[in-house]
């Protein structure tokens, strides 16, 4: 009788420990996506999950091979570290980016653990993924508005400070230099004065995207407040930089020149500017800046629609 009670015990018991294992199962197809695949790559089972969230249906993800579905969205670094990871029978944890099916991409908080036989192999590869995507989206939009000017969506000083460092690193490497452009525009205040702030923001926003479609691909613009903008040239030929300040200032004059319309008014605004040069004037953007500053001041005192050159105590135009 007691080996009876003692079965029948162990009976229950186990049902328990099934039924546990069940529920934890059907929370995870329920809040996750859930995937198998062995160590050659192929995948042996997906949740329902992975049909609501990616667009595919389990029959189309079976069989196929976790490399090309990985290496879709990471760098052959970043599969081959996960990978060597996990084959190794330690689990892995970080956040993905992946496709659906139309083309889209999603974000998944994913971990990695790998299923191993008594000798220690892995033999099957599990992988619990829960979807981050609003979280990320959220992220990268706070990430957005701390580096970006909220009226112009152009980069702030504060991008242009980090960008700046990657452009002096590229210089020193290739010899080239870099010119810094404090802009400032003629006569805003005049502007806000007369049609008032709703249009003195459009002209603000406008007068942005003028210089920016003046640039080129490996320049920079910020807006540093007011009708303040700096402006970051790279690539400068040491021998030519003059030259070619000179020809990108033209565009953007141009570009001004041509001008907008905000309800139903032409804007054609100029603008005065000071320019400094790394490394001829100074190593540091802050000091870069400072002369950049100096010499727009003294464009200023000059008149308006000016260039000048930051000279040290004298400025040239």
């Amino acid at each position: 009788m007691r080996e009876l009670n003692n079965a029948a015990e162990l009976i229950e018991e186990l049902k328990k420990t099934e039924n546990v294992l069940e529920s934890y199962k059907s929370a995870l197809n329920y809040a996750a996506l859930v995937g198998m695949w062995k160590p050659n790559g192929h995948i042996v089972y997906v949740n329902d999950n992975f049909k609501n969230l990616t667009g595919f249906d389990r029959s189309e993800l079976i069989e196929s091979n976790i490399k090309g579905i990985g290496k879709a969205f990471m760098t052959d670094e970043e599969f081959d570290e996960i990978t060597k990871t996990v084959l190794s029978g330690e689990i892995w944890r970080g956040e993905l980016k992946s496709l659906t099916k139309s083309g889209g991409h999603f974000w998944v908080d994913t971990t990695i653990v790998p299923l191993t036989r008594y000798n220690g192999n892995v033999y099957q590869l599990l992988s619990i993924m829960f979807d981050i995507t609003d979280r990320k989206a959220l992220e990268q939009k706070l990430h957005f508005m701390a580096y970006h000017d909220g009226l112009t969506k152009l980069p702030n000083r504060l991008l242009i400070v980090q960008e700046f460092m990657e452009m002096k690193k590229r210089a020193d490497e290739t010899g080239d230099w870099i010119a810094i452009l404090y802009m400032d525009g003629d006569g805003f205040k005049g502007v806000n004065d007369k049609y008032g702030h709703d249009v003195g923001d459009e002209f603000i926003y406008r007068f942005g995207q003028s210089i920016q479609n003046s640039l080129r691909k490996q320049d920079m613009v910020a807006r540093i407040g007011g009708d303040e903008f700096l402006v970051a040239l790279a690539g400068l030929d040491p021998e030519d930089a003059a030259n070619q300040i000179d020809r990108i200032i033209d565009r953007i004059k141009k570009e001004l020149q041509i001008g907008w319309e905000i309800e139903g008014i032409h804007f054609s605004p100029t603008a005065t500017i000071g320019v400094s040069i790394y490394p001829e004037n100074a190593a540091e953007l802050e000091t870069l800046v400072n002369q950049a500053d100096h010499a727009l001041y003294e464009a200023k005192r000059n008149g308006r629609n000016l260039v000048f050159y930051y000279q040290g105590t004298e400025e040239k135009s």
